[in-house]
């Protein structure tokens, strides 16, 4: 939701937003919390179905129709309203011709194909895939319970890529991510703490380093070196900001909804994927003069297209993708009467 808002805000309140870029970004407050929770979820998941076939399937309905239905809606509207998206500057990859550059994205692997992102917001999916791959793989070869190993190696191996190799080439790699990859594993450290299968005070010791390695990954990468192609300008203090304002986020919402989250904003949660996805398509609306009341009319759109996408495309998606992964999942074997 604060993606949503980040987005609108920027189109509406421009100067404001330009002007608070440099100490915290709301987009990416979001996402930090977004990546904690995967990192809760995502481990949580393949354990509990014990079967990586039924987890990839499971994966596969989860993602691709809602994301394939956004990007047929998406070149929809290059086709209809070229010049609205070309000055809305939003969602330009519409306009893109380019048959492979729409062929990579809808393999969902742009990210490893050099290819720009035609869904804004879809860059975090290429994450997503890094998070389940390296899951599955720790699975694999039973090693996803080693939780504090796991965390030291990854420390050990993001500090290398994060902080060593931007000295040596004297040049910025794409530190945000980096940053958000570790945060993940913040959140497989709440989950075990959760669960009793973590002491909480290494929990918290084995946090304070994630915490420590994304600050000087932060100010190697938004520090020292502050240019980087294709990439966008953040600065240290706005990384780090934003990122200890996501995991407030996060534990905030975990105490404060430790037994029952308000309706709303598990209906917020539920619809959140297709509203990630559609949101943008919003930004193209010509706006009437009243910046508050053309976010609100947005955001009510957006809203009311993230409900519609989840019952039509993407609950139907993931019923079928759980009754198909069932196929894969042990069978129970009835105990001796």
């Amino acid at each position: 939701m604060l993606v949503v808002f980040e987005h609108f805000l920027a189109q509406e309140f421009e100067s404001v937003m330009r002007s608070l870029g440099p100490f915290v970004d709301l987009g990416r407050v979001g996402v930090t919390a977004f990546f904690i929770v995967s990192g809760f979820v995502i481990p949580l998941s393949i354990e509990r179905s014990g079967n990586l076939k039924a987890f990839w399937v499971g994966r596969v309905f989860r993602l691709y129709p809602a994301y394939w239905f956004s990007l047929a809606g998406l070149a929809i509207l290059g086709w209809l309203v070229p010049q609205q998206l070309a000055s809305s500057g939003a969602i330009v990859g519409a306009l893109d011709t380019n048959p492979v550059v729409w062929l990579k994205n809808i393999s969902l692997f742009q990210m490893f194909l050099g290819a720009p992102n035609l869904i804004p917001a879809s860059w975090t999916l290429g994450l997503e895939w890094i998070i389940y791959g390296g899951c599955a793989l720790l699975y694999a070869v039973k090693r996803l319970q080693n939780t504090r190993w796991n965390t030291y190696l990854l420390v050990a191996g993001f500090l290398v890529a994060g902080v060593l190799v931007p000295l040596l080439i004297h040049k910025r790699i794409p530190g945000a991510s980096v940053i958000l990859l570790l945060t993940a594993q913040v959140g497989l450290l709440s989950n075990r703490a959760s669960n009793g299968q973590l002491e909480r005070r290494w929990a918290i010791v084995d946090t304070i380093v994630l915490s420590a390695s994304a600050v000087a990954i932060a100010f190697v990468n938004y520090g020292l070196y502050t240019k980087g192609a294709g990439e966008v300008q953040l600065t240290f203090l706005c990384a780090v900001i934003s990122t200890f304002l996501g995991y407030g986020l996060f534990f905030g919402s975990k105490i404060l909804f430790s037994k029952t989250a308000p309706v709303v904003l598990i209906w917020l949660g539920r619809n959140s994927y297709s509203l990630y996805l559609t949101h943008a398509a919003w930004i193209v609306l010509p706006s009437i003069g009243n910046p508050f009341l053309n976010i609100l009319i947005k955001l009510a759109g957006a809203l009311a297209t993230s409900e519609v996408v989840y019952r039509l495309i993407e609950a139907p998606a993931i019923a079928y993708g759980k009754t198909l992964s069932k196929k894969w999942l042990p069978k129970r074997v009835a105990p001796a009467p």
